[in-house]
């Protein structure tokens, strides 16, 4: 009997494993999908009036396609922390995934490189898309020069 519990454990163990690893990949293949944007095009479009530099932008997005696994060209300003990237899923829809853990492990590393303990110390309230950390990354490197 003990052998059919820990089997049925086993199995939705398993199940939960593959469904949580299928919903991320089909979130991924969603954004994959899109038209590519070149970095001159977003930059043109979103940050040319603005404090932003292209190297900023280009550093910004560098970053994110690290961690999220989705090519610079399909990622876009708007695009939105935990929602189009690193969408939590229904298994567990309270835990973070590893690439919002990963992401705010380089957010503390940039706001301690910049010497501050919080991003709207750097005139960024909020890091909610991809945009706010763009700009996070641009005041930070202005700051360090």
């Amino acid at each position: 009997m003990d052998h059919l519990i820990w089997y049925g454990a086993l199995i939705l163990a398993a199940s939960l494993f593959f469904i949580d690893l299928w919903y991320r990949r089909r979130r991924t293949r969603m954004i994959q999908s899109r038209e590519n944007v070149s970095l001159s095009e977003t930059y043109l479009n979103s940050y040319a009036k603005s404090d932003v530099k292209l190297d900023d932008l280009e550093s910004a997005l560098a970053v994110i396609e690290r961690i999220f696994h989705i090519p610079r060209e399909q990622i876009r300003t708007s695009d939105r922390f935990g929602v189009e990237l690193g969408r939590r899923t229904p298994v567990v829809p309270r835990l973070d995934t590893p690439e919002l853990e990963e992401f705010a492990t380089e957010l503390r590393g940039l706001l301690g490189r910049s010497r501050v303990t919080q991003s709207g110390d750097l005139g960024v309230p909020k890091i909610a898309s991809v945009d706010d950390y763009v700009r996070l990354v641009a005041a930070a490197r202005a700051r360090e020069q």
